[in-house]
């Protein structure tokens, strides 16, 4: 039964080759483009900002079509919305940690957005309803193969593709999209492709999804830094001062994630309490009206709008406001 198996393997292959021989499109260091239809937005995931960048790369380095690739001298049969990956390549490929990749491959397992045939040292992702993004030769010759909401622009296109190859620029023609094995790849200690035992498919009971952020209430901000600081406490919140907050909020995540090396952590209600109670404690000076003798000037009591800076926060953090 095994080498009925292997046969039938085999032959699958040696069809592949054949077709891929007889496209003169096909080429190992082909470069094509992706379609993204707006039906996107609609996913349950689409919120999560990166995994939407983690689906639309693989997206990309789906292959197009049937494709055969060589890992560690064997031979590997992939389909049509295929790519053979790992998370340690896709983490350096995305720029996202390899847990976060991890995450978020098994998020978009449960939505429903990809499948993953884990193996030891690599695995195969499948898109899921590939042809619900893509528009293929078949579907050029055949609209009805076409999701309904895609036809008026793939029929709109047909004639259009073909007659501007001369003005279309060659690195965006249609062309097969082979997703990227390392080549330097010699033995299967110098990168881990696989997605480890623990990052197939679970039960959806043994699966919990990440925790939903608490919303960022500005209130809950403002009333904090009157209690902590009531020296310069503030009154309200127009709209400028609640997109100010946001917008320092976003950015001192950044700052506090660079100095404790903690990539991927919130800025909390509790960071901003710390960092207003150091200024109370330490930088006393800003919390009331004096007079600098080396230059003469003298200064006010700062404002919310001045403690929401993010070079503040990252130069408080360093000390850098100390009371002399």
């Amino acid at each position: 039964m095994s080498n009925q198996v292997l046969d039938l393997n085999q032959a699958r292959i040696n069809h592949i080759k054949r077709q891929n021989e007889a496209d003169l499109s096909v080429s190992s260091g082909a470069k094509g483009f992706v379609m993204l239809h707006r039906k996107i937005k609609k996913t349950s995931f689409y919120k999560d900002s990166e995994a939407v960048h983690l689906f639309i790369h693989l997206l990309m380095d789906a292959s197009y079509k049937p494709s055969i690739f060589t890992f560690n001298g064997n031979e590997i049969a992939i389909n049509r919305g295929q790519l053979i990956t790992g998370r340690k390549e896709l983490s350096y490929e995305t720029g996202i940690s390899t847990d976060r990749v991890k995450y978020l491959l098994n998020k978009l397992v449960k939505h429903g957005a990809i499948k993953i045939s884990a193996g030891k040292h690599y695995s195969i992702v499948s898109i899921l309803n590939y042809d619900s993004y893509q528009w293929s030769e078949n579907t050029q010759s055949n609209p009805e193969k076409i999701p309904t909401e895609c036809q008026q622009s793939a029929i709109a296109k047909v004639s259009y593709a073909k007659d501007s190859s001369e003005v279309v620029p060659t690195e965006c023609q249609q062309s097969a999209t082979y997703n990227k094995l390392i080549n330097n790849i010699s033995n299967t200690n110098v990168l881990d492709r696989s997605f480890n035992n623990d990052s197939q498919q679970q039960p959806e009971s043994s699966k919990s999804d990440e925790p939903k952020k608490p919303q960022l209430r500005c209130e809950d901000v403002l009333k904090i830094f009157n209690e902590v600081l009531p020296e310069i406490s503030a009154r309200g919140l127009s709209e400028k001062r609640r997109q100010q907050i946001r917008l320092f909020w976003q950015k001192a995540r950044k700052v506090k994630n660079d100095l404790e090396n903690t990539p991927g952590a919130p800025f909390t209600l509790d960071d901003w309490k710390s960092y207003l109670e150091y200024i109370a404690k330490r930088c006393r000076w800003m919390l009331t009206e004096g007079y600098n003798h080396s230059t003469g000037n003298k200064w006010r009591k700062k404002s919310i709008s001045y403690i929401l800076s993010e070079n503040l926060y990252l130069e408080v953090r360093e000390g850098l406001h100390d009371d002399k």
